[in-house]
């Protein structure tokens, strides 16, 4: 539960003698796929540069729109490799990793013609929010890839690529100044926000207390910060307190950020991200629901780690810097826009 308010001064005094700092930077080129980390990356107008740039996806006739295909469909997509192949593609792998495609880093005109059948840009959806994407139809999935994550669908699946994304709303404050250079908050395949955050000790927190109960054999089931793909993972903050971040500056390299709103949870952390069996316990998600249902607004949902904006960009962030609490508040959680 979140501290009384009087008790926020208290907190920030506190705040001052922590060492809160960037334990790990991973960044997810391909929705869903396994994630890279890095020791650095470069913050752009989507968030972290590389993140999400591609998504499967399969088209929707009744929606008529493009709609995703992530491991909820398909749990196996957590064991599939992306890593960097020089500086200009992707190299994508599975299984024995004796297979492989690759995807640009950076998607050029000539991409687009050889692998889309259509020049323009179609409709498509995330947790409801609409936007367009390009359908790189062209581009041959192999076979054996498919049947590697169990798709169980006649309908094609492509990859997507958006190259003007989403706009960012929800949450935002209507008089946020961004930089110069930086003039729309948009994502790409991100749920919506463009960068989340989670706390190492909350991680470990949640692990001890799922390893308490008594009513299963969980003496040593694990939980990794894979089961809930953050970009950022912080060491040095107390557990929980994260979600009453509001303005942090980045140090040496003095950057703002702002939290805007929690992170509500689905199913898909249950999936063992080292088999991509689903845990029919659902351990996670029902331990979450005992003790992070903390937002009064959505009492149906439960939480752990928070989103971020940038209010800067082309700089790069690196394991190892240091974050300061500056503001703190209570973030509600809204639907999005």
């Amino acid at each position: 539960m979140f501290p009384p308010l009087r008790k926020f001064e208290e907190i920030l005094n506190k705040d001052k003698f922590k060492e809160i700092k960037i334990l790990k930077i991973i960044i997810y080129p391909i929705k869903s796929f396994k994630g890279i980390i890095v020791d650095k990356c470069v913050i752009d107008g989507f968030g972290f540069q590389y993140d999400r740039m591609y998504m499967l996806g399969v088209w929707d006739e009744k929606l008529q729109k493009y709609k995703s295909i992530t491991q909820r469909e398909c749990p196996k997509l957590c064991l599939c490799k992306v890593e960097f192949d020089g500086d200009f593609f992707f190299k994508i792998s599975w299984e024995d990793g004796n297979e492989s495609f690759k995807l640009p880093t950076v998607m050029d005109e000539n991409f687009l013609k050889n692998n889309c059948s259509s020049h323009g840009e179609f409709p498509a959806h995330l947790w409801g929010v609409n936007f367009t994407t390009f359908v790189l139809d062209k581009f041959e999935i192999p076979d054996s890839f498919i049947k590697f994550i169990n798709f169980q669908s006649s309908k094609k699946i492509n990859f997507l690529y958006s190259q003007k994304g989403k706009f960012v709303k929800t949450n935002v404050p209507k008089s946020l100044t961004l930089n110069k250079d930086f003039k729309q908050l948009s994502t790409r395949f991100q749920e919506y926000f463009p960068s989340l955050i989670m706390n190492e000790a909350d991680i470990r927190d949640l692990e001890c207390r799922i390893n308490q109960d008594d009513d299963n054999d969980s003496s040593s089931f694990q939980v990794s910060y894979e089961n809930f793909r953050p970009n950022l993972v912080v060491t040095g903050e107390d557990p929980y307190q994260i979600d009453t971040w509001s303005t942090i500056n980045i140090t040496p390299i003095n950057k703002k950020w702002l939290i805007i709103s929690k992170c509500p949870r689905c199913t898909i952390p249950n999936i063992n991200c080292k088999t991509g069996i689903t845990d029919k316990l659902n351990r996670i998600s029902r331990k979450l629901a005992q003790y992070r249902r903390i937002d009064p607004g959505q009492k149906n949902f439960f939480f752990l780690g928070v989103h971020g904006i940038q209010l800067d960009v082309n700089y790069e962030l690196k394991v190892g810097y240091r974050i300061n609490i500056e503001e703190r508040h209570i973030n509600y959680y809204k639907p999005l826009e």
